[in-house]
């Protein structure tokens, strides 16, 4: 049984003729006969008495017009949440993240869409960068959001906006009394950084800002890396006198007793925080999700690596 039929079925029902229910459908009026008595012949039994004028639906074609009235609403709802999921308005969205941007605009970006996109279940996952690139290329995350761009050139990359890095030092130490600190400043100073696995666009920028200015990152006691740290522990060690950190400017954001934050302006220390997504992802909810975030975050000015 073709639900087409049913269709015209409940028009004709409706309007009570053939000629103005050919009408409402755009067929002609010998093929809606046709189709109806084909109905007909599906159920076995007469479904419209056509003796009558205008016609009247019979009491066999009553109880089949509630259920044909039944089946076309599901049907229609059944086709919304099938056309809902193509376009990505229902569905998941797997969302790895790095430490620092735990304390940017991205979070935020994700409550927005999910109030806005209420059928879409959207989770976050904390981790450090390898294990974003890893997962996203693997398709265990749907979208990654860290500090690296268009690297590595296998995934798609999205640029949001350039993310600048701040310098903390101890609210008792001699630096802390200036409103900016160069590069060159901290020559002398300890620099406490998490290990190169856990963040290794800001470590390699941090040495190479360094290096710029004609030396190598000082070490002493408390080391050169903090080993399965985070930014809240840096900067913890920091405030205890172990030593300065560049940290990103979003991480700065959080008040802990005994530091203070100071703008880098020699060099002027940023990176670019980018989503990325594996090019052979299919998840029409991921690719409204990388759309809203870069809608909401550069105002749909972001780059896209040439893979995309």
């Amino acid at each position: 049984m073709e639900t087409r039929r049913l269709e015209y079925f409940v028009v004709l029902a409706r309007e009570r003729s053939f000629r103005r229910a050919a009408e409402v459908l755009f067929i002609s009026q010998p093929a809606l006969s046709q189709q109806i008595r084909r109905l007909e012949q599906d159920v076995g039994t007469v479904l419209i008495d056509r003796s009558m004028h205008p016609i009247e639906v019979t009491p066999a074609g009553e109880r089949l017009l509630v259920r044909s009235r039944r089946v076309l609403e599901e049907l229609s709802e059944i086709e919304g949440v099938a056309e809902q999921a193509r376009s990505g308005h229902v569905g998941q969205v797997k969302v790895g993240i790095a430490p620092s941007l735990m304390f940017s605009a991205v979070p935020d970006v994700v409550g927005k869409f999910r109030s806005a996109h209420p059928n879409v279940d959207v989770t976050l996952h904390r981790e450090i960068t390898p294990a974003i690139l890893d997962q996203v290329a693997e398709q265990r995350l749907d979208v990654g959001v860290t500090f690296s761009q268009f690297s590595p050139h296998t995934l798609r990359w999205t640029k949001l906006y350039d993310d600048r890095f701040v310098v903390v030092v101890a609210e008792r130490h001699r630096l802390a009394q200036l409103p900016a600190l160069r590069m060159s400043d901290l020559r002398e100073e300890t620099f406490l950084m998490l290990v190169r696995r856990s963040a290794p666009d800001l470590h390699d920028a941090t040495i190479a800002a360094c290096a710029a200015v004609g030396f190598t990152p000082h070490a002493q006691d408390a080391g050169f890396q903090v080993e399965g740290a985070g930014y809240v522990d840096q900067i913890g060690l920091v405030g205890a006198g172990y030593g300065v950190a560049v940290i990103p400017a979003a991480v700065a954001t959080l008040t802990i007793p005994g530091v203070v934050y100071r703008p880098l302006v020699e060099p002027e220390l940023t990176l670019p925080t980018s989503m990325c997504r594996s090019p052979h992802l299919r998840n029409a909810s991921a690719d409204l999700f990388v759309s809203y975030a870069a809608e909401q975050l550069c105002g749909g000015r972001s780059s896209v690596s040439p893979s995309d």
